[in-house]
């Protein structure tokens, strides 16, 4: 595997382990997206969010000069990975976006439900 790929993976799955973390501390109701919550992880780390061209994907970078770049790809990953994570725990609702051709699912809102199982 190509060092770039390695390093893109540690990224996604360390991302997708601090959304999951994210995604348990908040509360039943909160409405959010993926991207939002990618966002304000990083926004916590110190790192200031530069939007590309639509393509290019989503860097961030830090005073260290320290830059993490993904794109929406990047971003499906994240949400599979965190929702395989969540089954039988939480339940992301995109019920209000069904039936209608949106955006990327990483990108819609969906509204926390704790499972009553």
């Amino acid at each position: 595997m190509p060092i770039r790929e390695k390093f893109r993976k540690k990224i996604i799955k360390d991302l997708a382990d601090k959304v999951y973390n994210k995604i348990l501390s908040l509360d039943e109701g909160t409405e959010i997206s993926i991207s939002e919550i990618v966002r304000e992880i990083y926004k916590e780390q110190g790192y200031k969010f530069i939007c590309l061209k639509s393509g290019y994907g989503w860097v961030w970078t830090k005073d260290n000069g320290v830059t993490f770049s993904i794109k929406d790809f990047d971003q499906f990953e994240i949400l599979n990975i965190v929702k395989n994570k969540l089954q039988g725990q939480v339940i992301l609702d995109f019920s209000k976006h069904e039936g209608l051709d949106e955006g990327l699912p990483h990108n819609l809102d969906f509204i926390i439900r704790k499972n009553k199982i």
